[in-house]
């Protein structure tokens, strides 16, 4: 600052010095007059160049004081602490300080000259490109958050605000990091999730029982909405009996005591009471004053339901283990010896409760020897479940009886247990005895019985050979029929066909002929008498011959043109269809390439006839007034589609057996499978008819 100040002292100094020498000016005597000229033009030019000395030194001291504020600014401007981005339209970095590099992850010389859109993750950059198009399109500033890619750092959030500047060349941006504000969002979102999903319910209410929070769970549970229950009282859900029970707990958080985990009774919105369990905790203040409680319920209806059914459970396996008619004796796995028995058991042995407690099962005469007694138990230990089918067992009457013991390993209580339930077979081994012989007798009953059912199945295997044959007959027979029908219908279509070209050529040709010859007379006649006017005369000869020509090359096209085998399958069609409507009146559409590509004589000739027979069905039959036709090349095939815009009919009734004109069909079809082609017709009300034909490229 004191530069400045010097440099005002010397600019105050020239004013003066530029002050003096005016006065002196002033002040001497007027000289001569060509002396005084010259001396007020030394005046002036001395004034001049004070003054621009005095402009200079401004300048001086406006420069120092820019160049004071610019390294201010820019100490200001590359250290702030947001992000500055000069843009220009396209998104390049034309200008940006080290905060906008450092969050980026580039050196600032780096930066700029950089697109911004490629600092940004790829899912980010439509984002940025719609941004970029509003900021330079309105006049308002605009904001849109981008993701950046990882380099350096772990990702980042941004806000980028920008607007442009007066050129409306370059937009000025901000850019603020919002990565930890995204982060909080985002785990406050997440534990609002958890609170809101819980299957418990979690309620806040004030230290007046007004509840102030009710997430889904609590919705789920109760019934209640949020907005039904959020400043209500928490007395809606407790039943009058524990209205005193959630007095004490709200007065001993009042006191900042803490409240156990306890069970209760709440009720739901229909009136339902159910059983819960509860977790209260003080919700605080910041400064730690208690503001509230938080409560986490939880249905435990279920649970207490099962552990009543556990108790019936009990009970009804004590009430089958004393009434079972199966012995069953419990063991403990450790010492293999009993610790129960039922009243079967002790029935079926002969002893009483008391002697069987403490033996083990070969003490009972269960099992052979002590030996077998503990193999049973190691291979128990492993598999938790054994099987004997049949065991002798001897009662202390002397009784001797085979039994059947199944053997399951199990859980109660947390420590194992064996279980035996033994069944008493010998009358079952008796009827088992006696079945056995009655299975003998019976076997060579079955064996007849089979024999006479594998005589069944020859007869009904004849019976339906026959039927079979005969079906087969029948078929043969209706397939002569029908081929006898299809020939008929081949020779009244060449018959047909036979009959309109003689009429043809009696019609037209015949009387053309007749008329050339009445003109031949004439014209001799004529010349004989006006020789100057045989050029009139000839002239409706030459008609005649004209259009006898015609119909006898239309005649020729029909039954097979010649440009077909000259020209190829596309200027063929052309010229059949340029006939069509100059003779009915329709418009008739073709579309297709200039050059199919390979394709022999056979598949030619089948495509033109398909064309030709599709084409006259519908001057025929359609009355369509656009028929369009559609030659195309698709790979290795060439397809060929005629449509229109006439009547529909129906195709299955056409293509039926049972129908009798339905050559025409019939033949398209088996001239496109003759060369391994394709074809198909399809036709509906309103969208008209359109025939399909695809033969396979290729030549000869």
């Amino acid at each position: 600052m004191k530069k400045p100040a010097k440099r005002t002292q010397e600019t105050g100094g020239l004013r003066r010095r530029a002050e003096g020498i005016v006065d002196n000016g002033a002040s001497t005597g007027a000289p001569l007059p060509g002396i005084a000229d010259s001396q007020r033009m030394i005046h002036e030019l001395r004034v001049h160049e004070i003054e621009l000395e005095l402009q200079n030194e401004e300048l001086r001291e406006a420069k120092a004081v820019a160049e004071t504020a610019l390294e201010k600014y820019t100490e200001l401007y590359d250290f702030a602490a947001v992000g500055y981005l000069t843009l220009a339209s396209d998104g390049t970095v034309r200008l940006s300080n080290l905060t906008a590099a450092s969050l980026v992850g580039i050196e600032r010389s780096r930066l700029v000259g950089r697109p911004f859109a490629g600092l940004v993750s790829a899912g980010s950059r439509p984002a940025f490109t719609s941004f970029l198009k509003a900021v330079f399109a309105l006049r308002t500033k605009q904001s849109v958050e981008l993701d950046l890619p990882a380099r350096q750092h772990p990702p980042r959030t941004i806000r980028l605000e920008a607007e442009t500047l007066s050129d409306r060349k370059e937009c000025r941006a901000m850019m603020v990091d919002i990565t930890h504000d995204r982060r909080m969002e985002a785990t406050a979102a997440e534990l609002a999730a958890i609170v809101e999903f819980s299957a418990d319910a979690i309620i806040g209410k004030n230290l007046k029982g007004i509840v102030t929070s009710w997430n889904g769970g609590a919705e789920r549970i109760f019934g209640y909405s949020a907005t039904e229950m959020v400043g209500s009282p928490i007395t809606r859900l407790i039943p009058p009996e524990r209205l005193q029970e959630e007095v004490e707990i709200l007065g001993r958080i009042k006191r900042g005591q803490c409240v156990e985990h306890f069970e209760t009774v709440r009720m739901t919105k229909n009136g339902r009471k159910m059983d819960v369990s509860v977790t209260v905790s003080p919700i605080l203040y910041a400064d730690g004053r208690i503001a509230g409680a938080s409560k986490v319920v939880r249905d435990i209806s279920e649970r207490k339901q099962a552990q009543d059914r556990l108790r019936v459970s009990e009970i009804r396996y004590r009430r089958l283990f004393e009434t079972a008619n199966d012995g069953v004796i419990l063991l403990d796995p450790g010492t293999c010896k009993i610790i129960d028995a039922n009243p079967f058991m002790t029935r079926l042995l002969g002893y009483e409760r008391d002697q069987l407690v403490g033996k083990e099962l070969y003490e009972i005469g269960l099992l052979k020897d002590a030996a077998a007694s503990r193999q049973m138990f190691r291979n128990l230990k492993k598999t938790h479940e054994m099987r004997y089918e049949d065991l002798p067992l001897k009662s202390q009457r002397g009784r001797n009886q085979e039994v059947e013991v199944v053997a399951n390993l199990y859980q109660e209580d947390g420590r194992p247990v064996i279980q035996c339930n033994i069944r008493d077979i010998t009358v079952r081994k008796q009827a088992e005895a006696a079945q056995h012989r009655l299975d003998a007798l019976a076997a060579s009953s079955d064996t007849l019985k089979q024999e006479i059912v594998r005589r069944h199945a020859e007869e009904e295997s004849l019976r339906q050979s026959e039927n079979h044959a005969r079906l087969l007959w029948q078929q043969s027979e209706q397939l002569q029929a029908k081929l006898r029908q299809f020939a008929r219908q081949n020779l009244l279509a060449q018959e047909n066909q036979r009959r309109e070209i003689s009429r043809a050529l009696h019609d037209d040709i015949s009387q053309l002929l007749v008329g050339i010859d009445l003109n031949l007379e004439v014209f001799v006649k004529a010349a004989e008498i006006d020789p100057a006017g045989i050029r009139r005369t000839v002239t409706p000869l030459r008609r005649l011959v004209g259009k006898s020509l015609r119909i006898v090359h239309r005649f020729a096209r029909e039954l097979r043109p010649a440009s077909l085998d000259d020209l190829g399958l596309v200027p063929a069609l052309l010229a059949y269809i340029e006939e069509i409507p100059k003779r009915k009146g329709r418009q008739i559409r073709f579309t297709g390439p200039d050059n199919i590509g390979p394709i022999d004589n056979d598949k030619r000739t089948v495509l033109y006839r398909v064309a030709q027979e599709a084409l006259t069905n519908a001057a025929r039959h359609s009355e369509a007034s656009v028929v369009n036709v559609a030659l195309l090349k698709n790979g290795k095939t060439v397809c060929l589609e005629i449509a229109d815009n006439g009547k529909a009919f129906d195709v299955d009734r056409l293509a039926s057996r049972n129908w009798n004109n339905r050559l025409g069909m019939i033949g398209m079809h088996e001239r496109v499978e003759m060369v391994g082609g394709r074809f198909s017709i399809t036709s509906s009300p309103g969208l008209g008819t359109t025939i399909r034909a695809e033969v396979p490229l290729g030549g000869n």
